[in-house]
């Protein structure tokens, strides 16, 4: 059986579907050597990695007041910039294909697709937070709605969880009959606990990206009420984001900024280190269509402190402590708890672990062939 997948620019990047992506393009053939996958395109040829600049000092504040007044434009033509792509930039590689089945990893991919009328065709959504999120940016929206509908043209849809799947149906009016879960795969070779050495100071990590949605002003806030009460913590933020700057502000604002380390984008292996040395992980994200980060933390035998909201508790199970992501005081007690309580946190560590392990990449790998033979 020949599928053709169709990845636009998902090999080149670091998300969640990206991670979704290669999963999809390195670990499903491996259980059926009959699926012969062909993917479109192997690499984005455009893209190249940038290289670090550094600037004086004085020059500094600078580049980060052009950056925060120009981010919006640089944002709106990043996504005009990916419709292009997606909807003539690859119409000629999709147009010599000839498969028995066509996958878009997410909508934007399903465009070009439905355009060719390529079929059978399944599309994965992994969410819908373009239009339901607040502070969006205009041409998300639109694109965004432009490939929903393309999406909709789908013979299946694969949804990342249930709640993705009911916010199809209930918001978008899908048909319910064609929608089929399937969680996502986080690698457990990579995320492993280890034997943590006692240190004196506690480590609070969020990792992922730093935008509001995600909750890093309450994770600040909550964080500098712990504060008031001990002072033997420190909080690491992981990963860049357009908040970035802000949250440095606000940690001045409130004197805080020696207890708070802001480390960037960094690489997988750090990825992992920094799981190995957090004591909470906290995650308050408003909205998730999946949530790699809380199983990530989870299998690295960290205790999670996370959201109530969307499809993190389905993910999570009860193996995190979940809270009110708008409550920066219950986001503090959680945090407090599981600092303070050994038993609860041993608990949490050996729940978690088990929770992790069942989002293993072979039953992801399993769930995918199941639904590619079915149009044998």
């Amino acid at each position: 059986m020949k599928i053709c997948l169709f990845v636009g620019d998902y090999l080149d990047s670091n998300n969640g579907i990206a991670q979704y992506t290669k999963n999809l393009v390195n670990k499903v053939t491996l259980l059926d050597r009959n699926i012969k996958l062909k993917v479109i395109p192997k690499s984005n040829h455009n893209y190249t990695k940038k290289k670090k600049t550094y600037l004086p000092y004085s020059l500094l504040g600078f580049r980060q007041l052009v950056i925060k007044l120009l981010n919006p434009f640089i944002i709106e033509w990043m996504y005009f910039n990916k419709f292009r792509r997606n909807k003539f930039g690859y119409f000629s590689l999709i147009k010599r294909v000839n498969a028995d089945l066509y996958h878009a990893v997410s909508p934007s991919e399903a465009l070009v697709l439905v355009d060719l009328k390529r079929r059978p065709l399944i599309t994965t959504i992994h969410d819908i937070i373009p239009l339901v999120s607040e502070n969006r940016f205009v041409f998300e929206k639109f694109y965004f709605k432009r490939y929903i509908n393309a999406a909709r043209m789908s013979d299946i849809i694969i949804a990342d969880s249930y709640n993705t799947k009911n916010d199809l149906i209930k918001i978008l009016n899908f048909s319910a009959d064609k929608i089929i879960v399937v969680y996502p795969a986080i690698d457990l070779q990579k995320f492993y606990p280890v034997n943590k050495l006692n240190s004196p100071i506690k480590t609070i990590l969020y990792h992922g990206g730093l935008i509001k949605r995600k909750g890093v002003y309450r994770v600040l806030s909550a964080f500098n009420l712990l504060l008031k009460n001990r002072n033997n913590i420190r909080l690491i933020f992981s990963g860049g984001g357009e908040e970035a700057q802000g949250l440095k502000s606000m940690a001045k604002r409130m004197g805080i900024s020696e207890n708070v380390i802001f480390l960037g984008h960094i690489s997988e292996e750090e990825v992992v280190k920094i799981y190995h040395m957090a004591d909470v992980f906290a995650y308050p994200s408003a909205y998730e269509g999946f949530g790699y980060t809380p199983l990530e933390a989870m299998a690295c035998g960290v205790p999670v402190v996370t959201s109530n909201a969307s499809s993190i508790p389905e993910v999570v199970g009860d193996a995190a402590i979940l809270i009110d992501p708008n409550n920066d005081k219950e986001i503090c007690d959680a945090i407090s708890r599981v600092l303070d309580d050994d038993k609860l946190r041993n608990k949490m560590v050996e729940k978690g672990i088990i929770q992790a392990n069942k989002f293993g990449i072979q039953r992801f790998s399993e769930n995918i062939l199941k639904i590619y033979r079915s149009f044998q």
